[in-house]
């Protein structure tokens, strides 16, 4: 199987589902992160990878979540919690999605904490993208190359815009 150009990891709460912490009930999908991660992987050949924070406990569900709303879309989902065990007690908590997106080559890693960008910055993932507009992350300040994107349109212009000519 060949390898994709371009491997994009991707949060699931609050970028592929509205807000919810209830992990036994799954909100609607994100307006636009299907049809938009639908044309990342067409027009950029790009795989796409859900890294979560979610307990490794809600693995079965997550996965069957996923294969509901993101039909061959969204191939592998780690769980950063259990990423972490590789490490501890050696890095923040928050510092755990960033080095899984590194160490999986990702060139864009999108979140909606800016913690996670912080670290995807850290790990010199190339395009960290903070997506949302939340209390706990719209007046956060981020160094380029990271990008705010507000929603899925943003998120596919901003991932375009950097690596079209790259492939």
């Amino acid at each position: 199987m060949a390898q994709p150009n371009l491997i994009i990891t991707t949060d699931i709460d609050c970028c592929l589902t509205a807000p919810n912490r209830d992990f036994d009930y799954w909100p609607p999908v994100m307006p636009g992160a299907q049809s938009g991660i639908r044309l990342l992987k067409l027009l950029l050949d790009a795989e796409f990878v859900a890294i979560t924070s979610r307990p490794p406990q809600q693995s079965d569900i997550t996965r069957a979540w996923l294969d509901e709303n993101f039909p061959n879309l969204i191939p592998t989902v780690i769980h950063s919690e259990l990423y972490r065990h590789r490490y501890w007690p050696y890095l923040p908590l928050a510092s755990y999605k960033g080095l899984v997106a590194r160490d999986l080559g990702a060139s864009v890693h999108i979140d909606d904490t800016p913690l996670h960008i912080a670290a995807a910055l850290d790990y010199q993932v190339e395009l960290p993208v903070l997506f949302g507009l939340y209390r706990w992350n719209v007046d956060a300040k981020l160094p380029a190359p990271a990008v705010h994107a507000p929603r899925w349109p943003e998120v596919c212009y901003e991932i375009f815009g950097r690596f079209r000519h790259q492939f």
